[in-house]
This record gives structure tokens, C-alpha cells and sequence, in this order.
């Protein structure tokens, strides 16, 4: 049949229950490329802490002070206690004073020879590859997936792209909980087909038990009651959904759900209190004010951020997906088990983003737990224009132009690896502490600490100034705390970063915080202070080779007195200015 231009085949082709080996070898060759991807620059920032959400630090304190109850629920609780077995682990096989979080703190563990720092280091790498493990089992897991509803090439596809997408790379590398709800979000929707395939109650259960754990890594993913919703109508039609039988299995799913977060996040109950105050404080996070009138949308950006966060080849081809998804669902001759597949990650990859492209807040672990539907879809769509050309020639095009992506998208991918390994904070550094810094004189920072270079044991005193950050001091007040500071000469050497300074020069926060916007205009423009910028590092690859892995590599800027940095100790040549920043004045 012939479905929006394509010949497709109609129905799944089943498949064996163990594949052969060839399909064995290649997914093992995928496997081992995802691991590599995953495990080059696990030790990024180390001993410093460059990511301010890993939760390093939230299993720490339950260590310390010996209890099961988080610090906070600004996320669920079943990452945290992953995270607080890599710690205690840790602690187990090198009992040393404890893990350090400050920049001061963890610059005296840049000393190779110092007892704690085999500590640290150890600390953050086993929590940080617990996230290349999700991440290899997603990648399985999407072989898996395809494999049952279509073959054993097409999950070979699959499998390849999750490897290699780097938005889901990007997070591997992280002691943060993404990687982790991608895997069991995966697994829901896994879940939510064999409902729709089934419906046996015993799979609705599992459906909800996968539900629940994945809402206990964070409170994102209760969308998937959409797609569970569609599962369970798709699968057993209006009548016998709505029936008595169809609403007890629903309650079932439910039931599993709640029971699955329960078991996983125990405090939410034991701590309520606390829980319900973090639930509010999340709503209002995305909802300033308690509204959601007025605020500015993420639709556009999104499709900005998605695009680099799967290469825009791959994009295209997963846009594409979504299309071709509809276009079955529509048809009317397709095995309802394919159409029920298609309808279940259309809708989950579509209602996830229309529900959170509502608020303002934007970034790419945000959007990501749709990226391994994004994938499927794509894989799926790739096959789908193989198999429809006609002609031997068409058809080997069709295959060179898949494996082109394939091949795009790893290069892709280790381009952002290799940011981890060259990150811009190292440069910075190295550059910092060539220079003959006056005696007294101090490396000052406004960011969070997350956001500064490298000190490798430098040779001069870093001082944190909260000068910025502390919102409650503005107006008249501010510049009686900042013009001493400026003028000051034992402040010589200011350093940011655009992961940093640029919050404040967006539009709104123009308006809530213009003295912020002036000194920053000051700095850069370098009137009105003595500060002027001396250098800047950025890590850019050639167009079409440029992902942004996020918190990785950030632009970072150096401000300093000519008494610190004359001008011939000034990087040259330097780079052309950010737009937002060369655009800011008179705005």
C-alpha cells in the first residue's frame, strides 16, 4: 500500500526471539560507540563541580548525616538514591575527610598528591557513569523496541541514532537524573504498545509501575498519561475502554503508578509537608506568579534547541517521522498494532512539547525526554523511504543518504565530546595564570562557581563577589557596593561567562534588574570603569559542525585594570563580541 507518497509494508514483520548474529555484532559495535561517547570526558571539571544539578552533593548530606530523607524534592527521589549508592561506594573504598563542593575547597584538590582528591574523583565518576549506563540501556532499548514492531534493521538504525544523538550524549555525562527518566520514559511508552497489543492486566501494571518510576526521577514526565491514555483506547476501542472491565484496568495502571512513586520517592509521604511546599514552589518556577497569562513561550526555541540537540539531519528525518506517523495513523489498512506504536509516540513527542513550550524556562534536558521518540520515529521513517524506492538505484541512494545521517550524526556527537575534554574554562585558566599578576591582587567572579575556570593550584587568591546575585541590594544601594569595588585596586582581574551574565541582559530582567544591565554594559563597553575586557575564549567548530552540548564549553570573558593586564598582555586577536552583548547599549 501506499501511504503520503511511500510503498510501505502493512503490519510488522515478527520477528525471532534471539537475532542473528550479524544483527548480534553490529549492536555490539553500537554499543561500544556509545560507551566511548559516554566515557571521554567523564572527568570534565574534575575535581571542581562544573555542573551546579549534579546530585553529588544531595547524596552527600544524606551520607553525612546518615538518613534516607532527601535535603529537598526540587526533584523525586529515585535518581538521589542511585546517586546515594555510587556515594556511599565511594566513601566505602577511599574513607576519607569528605567530598568538597567550593571553588576554594576543591581548587586544593587540583594537587595530584593530596589525600581527598582520589575521593572526589571517584565520587563523581561512579555517579556520573551510572548515566552512561541508562544511557547504553536506552540505546538498547530502542534496538529492543524497534525490533518488536518492525525488524532487526530497522532497530539497528534505531540503536545507532539514540548512540549517537548528541543531546542525549550531552547528558551521559552528568550526575543528574535525564538520563535515567529518558530510559524509563522509553520503557512506559514500551509498556503503553504492549497494552495497546495486549492488554493483559498484568501489563497494565508494569505500564504504571514504569509510570511511576519514571515520575519519581522528576515531576516532568505525568504527561504520559496521554500516551497511556491513547495505549489503552487504541488497543481495546471506546466501548470496551469505558466498560467496567476498561475502568478497573485503568485504576489498575493508576494504582501501579502511584504505588511505583511511592516506593521510589518514600518521603514525598514520611515528608509531605516539605513535598507539597516542593510541588508548589515547581509551579511557580514554570509559572510566575501563579500564572502562566503574559509569559513568554518556548515553541520556537525549542525547535532551535531539538535541532541541535539531534544534529539537523537527524531533525529533519525525526520531523519527517512525526508526519509519516500521522499519515498511518489516518490509514485505515495498516495492522492496528503498528498504528496503535505510531499514535503512542506522536502523541508523546507533540503533547509533551505543546504542554511545556507554554512556559518560558527552555533548555535542552527540558525538552529531551522526547529526543528517544524523536529517534524511533526517525529510524522508522528512514526505512520506511529504503524500502519504498522502486528502483535498485533509487534504493541504494536512499541507504547512503541513512547512513549519511548516521555517519553526520556521530561526527556530531564526538565534536561534543571533545568540547568536554577542550572546555573553554581550561583555556581560560592557563592563560590566567601566565599572567604576572601584581602581588595583592585578586581573581574576582560574580557568576556561581560552577560557571569559573579552571585553577589548577593557582598562584593567585579567587574571591568570590555576590554583589550581583544578591537581588535584595539594588538601586542607590548597588552602586554603593560596586563603584568601591571597581575602583578598588586589589581587584584586578574580574571573570564571567555566558552561562552566566547573559540572564540579566534579557528584556524582562532589563527591566527588574537595570543595574545589573549598566554594569555589565560598563564591563564590556569598558566606559565609565576601569575594568575593560581582556580576552575571550569560545570553542566554536565550522558551521556545520557546531553542536552546543549545554553547561559545556561556555563563552568566557575576562575583565581586568590596565595595572593587571596592560594591553600588550591582552589576547589578540580578539574575538568579534556577542550580538546580545554589542546590541545592549541604549536598550
Amino acid at each position: 500500500m501506499r501511504v503520503g507518497g511511500f510503498e510501505v509494508t502493512v503490519g510488522a514483520r515478527r520477528t525471532a526471539p534471539w537475532p542473528p548474529r550479524r544483527t548480534i555484532v553490529l549492536l555490539s559495535a553500537i554499543l561500544l560507540l556509545s560507551a566511548a561517547l559516554g566515557i571521554r570526558g567523564l572527568d570534565w571539571g574534575l575535581p571542581y563541580g562544573w555542573h551546579p544539578d549534579e546530585k553529588v552533593m544531595v547524596a552527600d548530606i544524606m551520607v553525612r548525616n546518615r538518613t534516607l530523607e532527601p535535603p529537598h524534592f526540587i526533584n523525586p527521589s529515585l535518581h538521589v538514591y542511585a546517586t546515594y549508592a555510587a556515594v556511599r561506594a565511594a566513601y566505602a573504598l577511599e574513607p576519607r575527610l569528605g567530598i568538597r563542593y567550593s571553588t576554594e575547597g576543591a581548587g586544593e584538590l587540583t594537587d595530584p598528591n593530596h589525600p581527598d582528591r582520589r575521593l572526589q574523583m571517584m565520587a563523581f565518576r561512579l555517579t556520573r557513569l551510572l548515566s552512561v549506563i541508562f544511557q547504553l540501556a536506552t540505546v538498547y532499548l530502542l534496538f529492543t523496541v524497534t525490533r518488536h514492531h518492525f525488524d532487526d534493521d530497522t532497530g539497528l538504525i534505531a540503536a545507532w541514532f539514540g548512540a549517537v544523538t548528541m543531546g542525549l550524549v550531552n547528558m551521559a555525562h552528568f550526575a543528574t537524573g535525564e538520563s535515567l527518566l529518558f530510559l524509563l520514559c522509553l520503557w512506559a511508552l514500551w509498556r503503553f504498545s504492549i497494552v495497546a497489543d495486549r492488554g493483559w492486566w498484568r501489563d497494565y501494571v508494569v505500564a504504571g509501575v514504569a509510570t511511576g518510576l519514571a515520575c519519581s526521577t522528576k515531576y516532568t514526565p505525568w504527561l504520559l498519561a496521554i500516551p497511556f491514555l491513547v495505549a489503552h483506547f487504541s488497543g481495546r476501542g471506546p466501548r470496551r475502554s469505558l466498560a467496567p472491565s476498561g475502568l478497573a484496568q485503568m485504576a489498575t495502571t493508576m494504582a501501579s503508578t502511584l504505588c511505583a512513586f511511592v516506593a521510589a520517592s518514600p518521603y514525598s509521604l514520611l515528608a509531605w509537608p516539605k513535598f507539597r511546599d516542593a510541588l508548589v514552589n515547581t509551579w511557580f518556577t514554570g509559572a510566575p506568579d501563579g500564572s502562566l497569562a503574559h509569559v513568554e513561550r518556548s515553541w520556537l526555541p525549542y525547535v532551535d534547541i531539538m535541532a541541535n540537540a539531534l544534529g539537523w539531519p537527524l531533525f529533519v528525518l525525526s520531523l519527517f517521522g512525526v508526519v509519516l506517523a500521522l499519515l498511518r495513523v489516518l490509514s485505515r489498512s495498516i495492522d492496528s498494532r503498528i498504528r496503535s506504536w505510531y499514535l503512542i509516540h506522536a502523541s508523546w513527542a507533540i503533547v509533551f512539547y505543546a504542554f511545556y513550550g507554554v512556559t518560558f524556562h527552555r533548555a535542552l534536558r527540558f525538552i529531551m525526554p522526547i529526543g528517544p521518540s524523536l529517534v524511533l520515529l526517525a529510524a522508522v521513517a528512514g526505512m520506511t523511504i529504503v524500502r519504498s524506492m522502486q528502483s535498485q538505484a533509487a534504493r541504494r541512494v536512499a541507504i547512503a543518504m541513512l547512513l549519511a545521517i548516521g555517519v553526520y550524526s556521530t561526527a556530531y556527537s564526538a565534536r561534543a565530546v571533545s568540547m568536554f575534554v577542550h572546555d573553554t574554562r581550561y583555556a581560560a585558566a592557563y592563560w590566567l595564570q601566565s599572567l604576572p599578576l601584581p602581588a595583592g591582587m585578586t581573581v574576582d567572579y560574580f557568576a556561581l562557581e560552577s560557571y569559573v575556570p579552571y585553577f589548577d593550584r593557582a598562584p593567585f587568591k579567587i574571591h568570590y563577589n555576590p554583589i550581583v546575585l544578591d537581588e535584595r541590594t539594588r538601586g542607590s544601594a548597588f552602586w554603593t557596593r560596586v563603584l568601591p569595588y571597581l575602583e578598588d585596586p586589589a581587584s584586578g582581574v574580574l571573570v564571567d561567562s555566558d552561562a552566566f551574565y547573559p540572564r540579566f541582559l534579557i528584556l524582562s530582567e532589563q527591566a527588574r534588574l537595570p543595574d545589573r544591565v549598566r554594569l555589565y554594559t560598563m564591563l564590556f563597553s569598558g566606559q565609565g570603569s576601569p575594568f575593560r575586557l581582556v580576552a575571550r575564549f569560545v570553542s566554536h567548530g565550522p558551521w556545520w559542525l557546531d553542536p552546543r552540548p549545554e553547561l559545556v564549553a561556555p563563552e568566557v570573558v575576562v575583565f581586568a585594570t590596565k595595572a593587571a593586564v596592560p594591553d600588550g598582555r591582552m589576547m589578540s586577536p580578539m574575538p568579534p563580541p556577542r550580538r546580545d552583548v554589542r546590541d545592549l547599549g541604549g536598550k
